[in-house]
């Protein structure tokens, strides 16, 4: 049998806050990063957006050097597949890719 290259890349657990909105929209809307990968990121969210719905991403990246500040990353993706809770107090979820994306370098 023949293995397809269809293999996902490696996906890293983090647990970071993320702000993400509908292309052309002004809002920005409040998650949580669940695990990242170099083609897509995992977010826990209250407000979920269906799928094909193209969406800007921004979330800080931590640093560990002395006098080095968190660089954030802007990204453009598309919602792959999204889910609300269907328990009370729950967040949903939104998987989406990452197609496009650059540091952007923190303010002072």
């Amino acid at each position: 049998m023949t293995q397809h290259s269809n293999e996902r890349a490696q996906r890293y657990e983090i647990v970071a806050a993320i702000h993400f909105r509908v292309v052309r929209e002004q809002k920005w809307r409040n998650g949580i990063i669940q695990n990242i990968s170099t083609s897509g990121v995992l977010i826990r969210t209250d407000e979920v957006c269906p799928a094909d719905t193209n969406i800007e991403m921004r979330f800080g990246l931590p640093v560990d050097l002395p006098y080095s500040r968190a660089a954030e990353v802007y990204c453009r993706g598309v919602v792959v597949r999204s889910s609300r809770s269907q328990v009370e107090d729950e967040k949903g979820f939104i998987a989406a890719t990452i197609e496009q994306s650059r540091l952007i370098r923190a303010s002072a």
